[in-house]
């Protein structure tokens, strides 16, 4: 991370989960703007979901995604798309809920963010959304409290399922919500803004609530980068905003307001959360040490020097059903393990 954005990562939490080695590496997360990583150049890991024909990453798609970058740096970001296109008869198609679902949980993406207002709810959209939030609980859509056009809330918000993120400063140690977040009941938290980012040799400043919603979702990456090491899976929705909800802090109205949901968040440190409180594995049964399965279970971090050592026969899986692929080896390796490998691959002297 840039040293710039400390104090901001310090205020929020970040800085405590990176610290404890919980950059994101076991995240996936999408965005809904245009990312195309053939010509992207900027920080963190990259890949395609959806094509639409743009060759470019425009200049506000990089800035979201270097500001979600900043905060998980070792997740994958996965581009996909939020268009709404109208039909003759009226009603909406969205790709995000007509088309991606089964391929964005075959991947593992449990969460997304956008800060394009591309309002126009309604006809079969809501219903849509509706189903799709009791079908699909393992997904959080993160959506810019920005204003939209003439409307004093960008329409997305009141959609089922996606989370309203406002923006604040921090000043002096203090949040200081912004003017302009939209003012509405579906404005569920506030993220911070002002995020520095490294844009080729310049530094620029991720700004309004287009910075707040990826740096939200990219506390999200780390949350869920912890219940994966600690339990072996994600938190579902609810037990994420349960999460989110239980370490607020007011920087309004006491409570539920229009201007800053619950208030920002502020991760505590790993080693305090409960983890029972959010999940059904009991704290006894939580491992100090995160063991990985398969070679597509290892985090991507350390998935380059796992392989490495996989190919030279130097690291040997068993029970393989398929001979051509290394991805179901069964390894059973620690983090450790990896993490003491791939220091060593990255000194030049990995021992293959």
């Amino acid at each position: 991370m840039l040293e710039q954005n400390r104090p901001i990562h310090e205020f929020t939490g970040v800085a405590r989960f990176h610290a404890a080695g919980y950059t994101g590496s076991r995240a996936r997360a999408a965005t809904g703007e245009v990312l195309v990583p053939e010509d992207w150049d900027g920080p963190g890991h990259v890949e395609t979901l959806v094509q639409d024909g743009k060759k470019s990453t425009g200049s506000h798609s990089r800035m979201t995604a270097s500001v979600f970058f900043e905060v998980a740096p070792d997740a994958i970001l996965y581009r996909a798309s939020n268009n709404v296109g109208r039909n003759s008869d009226g009603t909406y198609n969205f790709v995000l809920y007509d088309t991606l679902m089964p391929e964005m949980e075959r991947l593992g993406i449990t969460q997304m963010f956008t800060s394009r207002s591309t309002s126009a709810p309604g006809g079969n959209e809501r219903a849509r959304a509706e189903q799709f939030v009791e079908e699909n609980d393992w997904f959080i859509p993160f959506w810019s409290a920005g204003n939209d056009g003439d409307d004093k809330a960008n329409g997305k918000l009141k959609l089922a399922g996606n989370v309203g993120v406002a923006a604040y400063s921090v000043v002096n140690g203090k949040a200081v919500p912004k003017h302009y977040s939209s003012e509405s009941e579906y404005v569920d938290f506030a993220a911070p803004t002002d995020i520095k980012y490294r844009d080729g040799s310049q530094i620029r400043s991720g700004t309004g609530t287009s910075a707040a919603a990826p740096y939200l979702c990219g506390m999200a990456a780390l949350v869920q980068d912890f219940f994966i090491d600690r339990t072996g899976h994600p938190l579902k929705r609810e037990a994420l905003l349960r999460f989110f909800a239980d370490h607020c802090m007011d920087i309004g109205d006491p409570g539920q307001d229009d201007k800053t949901g619950a208030g920002a968040v502020i991760l505590p440190a790993p080693s305090e959360i409960d983890i029972g409180k959010y999940t059904d594995v009991k704290q006894e049964e939580v491992s100090d040490v995160a063991t990985y399965h398969t070679l597509g279970d290892v985090p991507t971090s350390y998935r380059p020097t796992i392989r490495k050592l996989m190919e030279a026969g130097v690291l040997q899986g068993h029970s393989d059903p398929d001979p051509d692929s290394l991805e179901d080896n069964v390894l059973d390796v620690d983090e450790t393990y990896c993490r003491v490998m791939t220091t060593l691959d990255r000194m030049g002297v990995l021992p293959c």
